[in-house]
């Protein structure tokens, strides 16, 4: 890609045409050789490791995407602080992930994803390989709903909404968070703070000092609670590991005490 034919205008290389980041990671590579040759020639113990395989990948959507918003740096700047909160307590293979998106940046919420809990077991061509199943489209989902509404509309009609330039200052660019995510998030965002809430109250509520009845009936109410979302956990659970295509087997782990419950 150096040696290419010159720039007509100033006769250089073709920067936009070299891949920068091939360069880079070939550039790594050949000190590392060199690092590794200098150690073995001195005896060094701790010698670099030379094995070094780097992964590429092509920036061009993000390259011509607009500007971030502040939503978007502020998500950036989130996530970015959780991986490296994660590495510094030596988490690895962990997902970082941002939650409760739409109130203010103060009060998200920061976890790690572990990415086993993302995999299912599937065969694929006669081997048993863990896999990320690609996420589909809700029919359930509010945005999906939301575009069914006017659907119809849309045969005939344009429905283009241009909210103006990217502001980065001022009252409007600490505004709500994008639609999609406005619509996705807003509502899970008040059940989880009314679930929350509730969980509060039944605590209080169950005080060393409370009646027997009230300790009975909260006790009776959470355990069959507690066997409902048992259930649905299985349900998804049996969800991930069903196999996309015929040629594909679906491979179901069973822990002991499902075995137990469904002996029983």
């Amino acid at each position: 890609q150096l040696m290419l034919e010159r720039q007509a205008s100033d006769d250089k290389a073709q920067l936009s045409q070299i891949e920068t980041e091939r360069l880079l990671a070939e550039l790594v590579r050949v000190e590392l050789r060199k690092r590794r040759a200098a150690a073995t020639a001195t005896a060094e113990w701790a010698a670099p490791d030379a094995r070094f395989a780097p992964v590429c990948f092509y920036l061009g959507y993000q390259a011509r995407s607009s500007m971030p918003s502040t939503f978007d740096a502020n998500l950036g700047y989130a996530l970015g602080h959780a991986a490296g909160a994660l590495v510094g307590a030596g988490a690895t293979a962990y997902m970082a992930s941002a939650h409760c998106l739409t109130s203010p940046p103060s009060e998200w919420r920061l976890c790690g994803v572990p990415l086993f809990s993302l995999m299912s077991a599937d065969r694929r061509a006669g081997v048993a390989v863990a896999v990320i199943r690609p996420a589909q489209v809700s029919l359930a989902s509010p945005t999906f709903r939301r575009w069914s509404a006017v659907r119809e509309r849309l045969v005939m009609a344009d429905l283009y909404c241009n909210p103006g330039p990217m502001q980065l200052s001022g009252p409007l660019a600490a505004g709500p968070s994008p639609g999609r995510v406005q619509a996705e998030h807003a509502e899970r965002g008040r059940d989880v703070a009314e679930a929350q809430a509730i969980c509060r109250e039944v605590s209080a509520a169950c005080w060393p000092g409370c009646s027997g009845d009230v300790l009975r009936t909260a006790l009776a109410s959470l355990r069959a609670l507690r066997e409902h979302l048992d259930v649905l956990e299985e349900r998804d659970q049996a969800a991930m590991t069903n196999p996309v295509g015929s040629s594909h087997r679906r491979i179901t782990q069973v822990t002991h005490e499902q075995m137990l419950r469904r002996d029983n």
